[in-house]
């Protein structure tokens, strides 16, 4: 999700933008992952990412982090930035950010894609957490490799994810997290 809705938040203007994902560009993913190229494959998501962004909008400020986002590392981060946007491929990591989001006030974006469906809300701040409307874990999580993923929908999703994300910037109303 992030490989869409990052162009998006760059080309606008956003300042600065942290990116943290410790996976690899992977040739399967490229279909849907459109801000990487061929010679990406193998390195690592966060740093390709940064270094194609600046390419659209070198006045931003972006930071690789390449490392997991584990509920340690979110604690962590979490009280630097002004939102958070979920992008991660593990539905536990999404409960987990939401979590502290609330906790501390903080808007959250979320989104997801599984096979030629997908969501995006926003959750946090004075809406509900993604707990209040998804109270638990399901009992079987779809994943990628289940249900294929198909890149139309990723940009779909991408783009209402980033459209949420400056509403909630712009302090635009409705807000996404009002």
């Amino acid at each position: 999700m992030g490989a869409s809705l990052l162009p998006l938040l760059v080309g606008a203007g956003c300042g600065y933008i942290a990116i943290m994902d410790h996976d690899v560009v992977a040739a399967h993913n490229l279909h849907r992952q459109t801000i990487f190229r061929e010679s990406d494959v193998g390195r690592l998501k966060a740093e390709c990412a940064v270094r194609h962004l600046l390419t659209l909008n070198s006045e931003s400020q972006l930071v690789a982090i390449p490392r997991a986002m584990t509920p340690d590392a979110a604690m962590t981060l979490i009280p630097e930035f002004d939102i958070v946007i979920d992008a991660a491929d593990e539905v536990a990591v999404t409960y987990a950010l939401s979590d502290l989001c609330k906790r501390r006030n903080t808007p959250f974006i979320s989104a997801s894609v599984a096979g030629r469906m997908g969501y995006v809300g926003g959750f946090c701040r004075n809406a509900p957490s993604y707990r209040a409307i998804f109270p638990a874990l399901p009992d079987r999580v779809m994943t990628c490799g289940d249900t294929g993923v198909m890149g139309p929908v990723v940009a779909v999703m991408g783009a209402l994810q980033a459209q949420m994300v400056l509403d909630v910037l712009m302090d635009t109303t409705p807000s996404p997290s009002a």
